[in-house]
């Protein structure tokens, strides 16, 4: 027999803070088991925050039951159940990394520079108080108020929303069952799986970068080729003009020149 039950309350309240409580009573026995869960979870709503009571409680009886509660990547979860699409997930994944290592790198940056202020006894307040700012505008994003454009409407899709959010691009599942690892396992395989997918896709993108920096770099050394035996083909031209029996140059001069021919063409290859 197995009883569960999920009671959520909705509180209303102007805090912008998130607030978590899990308490589990039991989670694991041979005979009846019996279950309690309670999770606060705020919701920012503009200025204000809404909270949300989620109370788990469950029980079973005469069976072999584990319970378990916790966060997955909403990718990995919708994979199980054939509610996502690889390729768009792993550009969307792509996409939240790019960006969460350039938020990486201009937090160690404005913080560094905020160090090199701060430990500076010539450096005024005013300068320090601009650097504090600074660490906290690279952290800042577009909010509810941001303006949009005149008839403009945003686009749901927001790849750093994960970033943002605590757990906006996950999902909570809850298992009661003989084997609750059994289906974590399968979450986290298919988020490792799509994890490695990403990881290749960032690989093939460095190596068609490199390709294309190398492609550059032999068009503009074929370039200069071009033009370098544009230049010594002219000047084997002259030479040759210089050979004939109404020639004004005198031996010397003309194998003065060759000389100076074999050492361009030398030094070109």
């Amino acid at each position: 027999m197995l009883l569960c039950s999920i009671v959520k309350d909705i509180l209303g309240a102007k805090s912008g803070f998130l607030l978590f409580l899990s308490t589990c009573l039991t989670a694991c026995t041979n005979g009846p088991l019996k279950v309690f869960e309670r999770t606060y979870l705020a919701v920012p709503s503009g200025e204000n925050s809404n909270y949300y009571r989620i109370t788990v409680r469950a029980s079973t009886q005469l069976s072999d039951a584990k319970y378990s509660s916790a966060w997955f990547p909403a990718y990995a979860v919708d994979s199980l159940y054939g509610f996502s699409n690889v390729e768009t997930d792993i550009k969307h994944l792509k996409t939240e990394q790019e960006l969460q290592d350039q938020l990486n790198l201009a937090i160690k940056e404005s913080h560094k520079k905020y160090l090199d202020v701060a430990k500076d006894p010539s450096k005024s307040e005013e300068e320090v108080e601009k650097h504090l700012l600074a660490q906290r505008r690279v952290r800042a994003s577009a909010g509810a108020d941001t303006p949009l454009p005149k008839g403009a409407v945003e686009f749901e899709y927001d790849p750093s929303r994960n970033l943002v959010l605590r757990h906006a691009g996950q999902k909570r599942i809850f298992t009661l069952s003989a084997n609750p690892n059994e289906v974590t396992n399968k979450i986290q395989t298919a988020a490792g799986t799509m994890q490695t997918g990403v990881q290749l896709s960032r690989l093939f993108d460095a190596i068609k970068s490199r390709e294309k920096q190398r492609e550059e770099e032999f068009g503009a050394r074929l370039s200069v080729d071009k033009k370098l035996d544009a230049a010594i083909a002219k000047q084997m031209d002259g030479i040759l003009s210089n050979l004939g029996e109404d020639t004004k140059l005198e031996r010397d001069d003309l194998l003065a020149e060759i000389e100076a021919l074999l050492l361009v063409v030398e030094t070109s290859q």
